[in-house]
């Protein structure tokens, strides 16, 4: 994808298509219309009674000239204006040109937008929009494959004084996009193509381009080590299990590291506790909170932020066979910990558990992990906003601003102490899953903060709602939606400018 931004206030004339971000309460008038066309969109502006809501769109095809088609795409009012409605905004107006079939784009850049937020984040934006917004996952449709894709983008404005700091912009959120893509195409990916130890060599290229430290323990080092969880959970599996492990240490010599650890089933089908089938394919999008972990560390190592970060990714299959691990059983962590397993479905929590104990030889400052955990998230939040837990106050509002910046939406849940009663056991120390009704999604959170050290701060996201589409959206393709990587990559930029 060709990403470039120009002052100009006409249309360049390789430039098949054109986007006028629209606001309610200003005329045609008020935005970016190269003159060449303002008189025909301001017709199509009131003949269509556009109102620049936010999420709405309009395409006015020409019949004349190299110019085939106006795209009219809202934003809200100015006031309102967030970095999610902007970014759904862009990412609808590549998706819909490429659905089109144009092989080009161009974008006039308001200066009402430049007013709400500074030049580098407008391009970072549009860099990450420009490759999400045009994303499909093609590797197995054998006919019928488009023939027309969006390759060049390109972002018109007046001012030259914001060029520089935009096209900076722009390279960052090419090098975010491009990773965040590259996870929806392990999540869409069926399970015979990517299992453990493909997700481990994910890892292994992540590696050989940021030139981070990769280290991948097979199960004899995980016997080694007592990880009773992942080892309970692979044992039905013929894929033997994994742990990745990404360092990242770029920061001051001593200064203590953030850990991310991401949950990597590459396919959950419940185990014995079998699921329904109904959907069940779709539980090969179960290692995306550790392809999310995988691709933040991509884009931190190419980015070069100043950080020691450390992504930790247990990954394996969840599977029932003659050798797997059943209801009753009790696993017994390395720290001594005993777990009883009442469903087998409740396995992530297992896995994890396993690696927020590996972490503790880092001393870290924080601990954050992704998961796609429970479906009662998904009752409670939909598949707008994750779940956000937290043992930290200071930790949970960054995440929530890091939200803000990243427009990708969290919303904060509940951790009462008085859940940790309804996961203990009789037999063991814990139990995997409640035996009561409700508060799935918290129960499984005071599970995972069970294993973390007094002194740490923790922040839990339940992405179980929001890693995966099952309906096309005028801004985003069914399936792998990557979740995680650009609210990661916010915070930690947060962390830089402290």
């Amino acid at each position: 994808m060709k990403v470039r931004a120009i002052k100009t206030t006409t249309i360049p004339k390789n430039v098949s298509s054109f986007g006028i971000l629209t606001s309610e309460g200003r005329n045609i008038s008020d935005l970016f219309v190269p003159r060449n066309i303002k008189n025909i969109a301001a017709k199509a502006s009131r003949s269509l009674a556009i109102k620049g809501k936010a999420g709405e769109f309009y395409a006015v095809p020409l019949f004349s000239g190299k110019l085939s088609s106006i795209f009219f795409v809202g934003v809200g009012r100015e006031e309102k204006l967030t970095i999610f409605e902007l970014t759904r905004a862009f990412e609808t107006l590549f998706r819909q040109a490429q659905e089109k079939k144009f092989s080009s784009v161009a974008v006039g850049i308001p200066d009402f937008i430049f007013k709400k937020f500074s030049p580098d984040v407008i391009g970072r934006i549009l860099g990450e929009a420009a490759l999400l917004g045009t994303y499909r996952y093609l590797k197995y449709k054998s006919r019928g494959k488009p023939k027309s894709f969006l390759n060049a983008v390109t972002a018109l404005m007046e001012d030259a004084r914001f060029l520089r700091d935009f096209e900076r912009g722009v390279k960052e959120g090419l090098i975010v996009g491009e990773s965040i893509n590259i996870v929806r195409d392990y999540g869409n990916a069926p399970s015979n193509e990517v299992t453990p130890d493909v997700l481990a060599n994910l890892a292994r290229e992540t590696a050989r381009q940021t030139g981070e430290k990769v280290t991948i323990l097979n199960e004899a080092a995980l016997k080694k080590l007592k990880m009773g969880g992942i080892l309970g959970v692979s044992a039905g599996s013929k894929h033997e299990a994994r742990l990745i492990v990404l360092e990242h240490m770029k920061g001051k010599k001593g200064e203590k590291p953030i850990v991310f650890i991401g949950k990597g089933i590459t396919f959950d089908s419940g185990g014995i506790s079998i699921k329904p089938s109904q959907a069940m394919e779709e539980m090969k999008f179960d290692m995306s909170g550790g392809g999310a972990v995988i691709g933040a560390m991509r884009a931190i190592g190419l980015l070069k932020l100043p950080l020691n970060i450390v992504g930790l990714v247990p990954a394996t299959e969840n599977v029932p066979s003659g050798t797997s691990y059943k209801p009753g059983d009790v696993l017994t962590y390395s720290d001594g910990t005993t777990v009883e397993v009442i469903n087998t479905d409740a396995e992530g929590r297992l896995i994890l558990a396993d690696a927020l104990i590996y972490a503790r030889k880092y001393k870290p400052e924080t601990v954050i992990d992704l998961a796609t955990l429970t479906g009662a998230i998904i009752v409670a939040l939909g598949d707008f906003a994750s779940g956000l837990f937290a043992n930290n106050e200071s930790l949970a509002r960054d995440i929530e601003k890091a939200s803000e910046e990243s427009g990708e939406k969290v919303w904060r849940m509940p951790l009462p102490y008085e859940y940790a009663d309804r996961i203990k056991s009789h037999v063991a120390d814990l139990r995997n899953t409640t035996i009561k009704s409700g508060g799935g999604s918290i129960t499984a959170a005071k599970f995972l903060e069970a294993f973390i050290l007094k002194g740490i701060s923790w922040a839990h996201l339940d992405i179980a709602g929001t890693a995966w589409l099952t309906d096309d959206r005028k801004y985003q393709s069914v399936g792998a939606t990557g979740t995680g990587v650009r609210l990661l990559l916010s915070y930690l930029r947060r962390k830089v400018q402290k």
